[in-house]
């Protein structure tokens, strides 16, 4: 070292860049009918130094209040909030969104206007009832079977519009005996579909009085 004179150099200067991030809003899901509220932590972030956090954000959807449809809705993500120990200064900022998908509520259903007995020549009024969140429409199926159980082909079988969670279907009965009656919503576009519970219904001849030729009426 001592055939060597150093001279520290002058005028020279470093640049520290902002070390760039992402920040991602995190998927999310919910049913028909349900409201969705973000706490503002539903978020991940990528590239930072470690022990570092992003501690919140401010997170929302379109998708998150309780009439929004089924389908999927984008989740909007903005001014990130340093968590404890972090500069964001220090980080260039990149935000990326994340999807909501609404899925169909579920549903029941109840069978009402069939009665335990009837006779051959009656009409059921019959009347499905389909609850479940918001408007429920959609198509419906009423279904008469032969015997003691709802199984097998029907021997009558109707569609009906469901509007405002009702469907109506009138059945003019045909033939005796013992039966079973059924309703089913096969869905719509914001609600799964359901079925009632099965009704027996005993379908009678009925009795018509024999008059005979002594209780005729004089002429």
């Amino acid at each position: 070292a001592g055939d060597y004179q150093v001279t520290q150099p002058s005028g020279l200067s470093a640049a520290i860049t902002a070390r760039p991030i992402t920040v991602t809003a995190s998927d999310q899901a919910k049913v028909y009918g349900a409201t969705l509220t973000f706490a503002g932590t539903e978020l991940s972030a990528s590239n930072m130094v470690a022990g570092e956090t992003i501690a919140s954000a401010t997170i929302a959807s379109t998708g998150a209040g309780s009439s929004a449809t089924v389908r999927s809705y984008a989740i909007t993500i903005a001014d990130a909030v340093a968590g404890a120990g972090t500069d964001l200064a220090n980080y260039s900022i990149a935000y990326g969104p994340g999807t909501l998908t609404v899925t169909k509520a579920g549903t029941t259903s109840a069978l009402t206007g069939t009665g335990a007995t009837a006779n051959v020549g009656d009409t059921l009024s019959r009347t499905l009832t389909v609850t479940g969140p918001g408007s429920v429409t959609g198509t419906a199926t009423f279904a008469l079977y032969n015997g003691t159980s709802c199984a097998g082909d029907p021997v009558s079988s109707a569609a009906a519009t469901v509007s405002g969670g009702v469907a109506t279907s009138d059945l003019v009965l045909t033939s005796r005996g013992y039966f079973t009656a059924q309703g089913t919503f096969d869905g719509g576009a914001d609600h799964e579909g359901s079925t009632s519970s099965c009704i027996q219904l005993h379908v009678l001849q009925p009795v018509i009085a024999n008059v005979s030729l002594d209780d005729r009426p004089a002429v």
